[in-house]
């Protein structure tokens, strides 16, 4: 493991999350050593970090509308649709599932405004604004409070390849609201929604994501089928290229083949199998996620301390840049990473 990505790892846990040993559960065998988040709520900003944060609350994050659709829609409290976008030939060529139009809507919009309700929450947390968290809970409260009759949350159909793959971002901000607030509900109305999938629903690139709820909801409930789910649904992305392919490309962290993937899907994919570690006490797990970062780090670090990816993961050379995703995705990753 490299001193740059442990370096990394410290830098970031200590400044912006904080650790604690997590208090023990009585729905399970602790298997590994764990550590939780201290309450995002209890984390008193100071320095550049508050005054960065409060630059985002008094720009574009507190007035995200002024950034068009989808952020000036209802976000995932009403129907969005595409409107103008619906005729773009760059939509028409995913996967519809075999689903009418008006059935369903495409996905894009949702993922989009998930980032942003999750964002908008935890930035409220750490400044106690007030307005940053109504915008993230009154979304909360609306997909509570319109659960479809098979008890899945948000829209009735959301179309096209990866259209699992907004809940993960989206769904974030209600583990933040439970972890604050304790509502067992929030843990009830998720387990739910993850009982009406079937592990093949998961087992496409970026939907596999989702397995990070499924093992969040399991350590909460004790749930051996959440569980379940969650290991088949990552063997199943494993099993076949179709599920990794994107471009041509694969993503296999087991091998020493050097990564060329979207460096975001990567960085989102690549702390899967230390999720299923924490959960499993299963050792090839983690095995497997800290090849994929050691191989990562070895062939795409740049000296920024983010790995270059303009789009793709695309080599260390002095023209070599990555986008501003990965800010994001790859600290998340490290941090996970370190807590277990």
């Amino acid at each position: 493991m490299s001193l740059r990505f442990l370096f990394l790892l410290t830098g970031f846990v200590a400044a912006a999350q904080g650790c604690a040993p997590s208090p023990s559960s009585p729905q399970k065998e602790s298997r590994v050593p764990e550590y939780d988040l201290v309450r995002i709520s209890d984390i008193e900003l100071q320095g550049w970090l508050h005054e960065f944060l409060r630059l985002q609350s008094d720009g574009l994050t507190g007035h995200v509308e002024a950034a068009g659709f989808p952020f000036d829609a209802g976000m995932w409290t009403e129907r969005m649709q595409l409107d103008a976008y619906t005729e773009n030939e760059k939509n028409k060529k995913f996967e519809r599932d075999g689903t009418p139009e008006e059935e369903g809507v495409f996905w894009w919009p949702y993922e989009q405004t998930g980032y942003y309700i999750d964002g908008a929450l935890k930035a409220g947390y750490l400044l106690d604004d007030a307005t940053l968290i109504e915008r993230g809970r009154a979304q909360i409260r609306h997909t509570l409070d319109h659960v479809q009759e098979n008890g899945r949350l948000g829209p009735k159909k959301l179309l096209g390849r990866w259209n699992r793959w907004p809940y993960t971002g989206f769904l974030r901000s209600f583990v933040t609201e439970h972890d604050v607030t304790g509502d067992e509900a929030i843990v009830a109305a998720l387990r739910r929604h993850y009982l009406t999938y079937a592990p093949e629903d998961f087992q496409d690139e970026l939907d596999v994501c989702n397995v990070e709820h499924l093992c969040w909801l399991y350590e909460r409930t004790g749930d051996q089928v959440l569980l379940d789910k969650a290991e088949r649904a990552y063997a199943l992305f494993k099993s076949s290229h179709e599920n990794r392919n994107r471009d041509e490309r694969d993503i296999v962290f087991t091998s020493d083949r050097v990564p060329d993937y979207h460096g975001v899907v990567y960085f989102e994919i690549v702390r899967i199998p230390a999720l299923l570690y924490a959960s499993t006490g299963k050792r090839e797990y983690l095995d497997e996620a800290l090849h994929g970062i050691e191989k990562m780090e070895r062939h795409h670090m740049l000296a920024s301390g983010l790995p270059s990816s303009t789009e793709h993961l695309s080599g260390i050379s002095e023209t070599a840049g990555h986008e501003a995703c990965n800010t994001a995705t790859l600290p998340y990753t490290y941090g996970a990473m370190l807590r277990i």
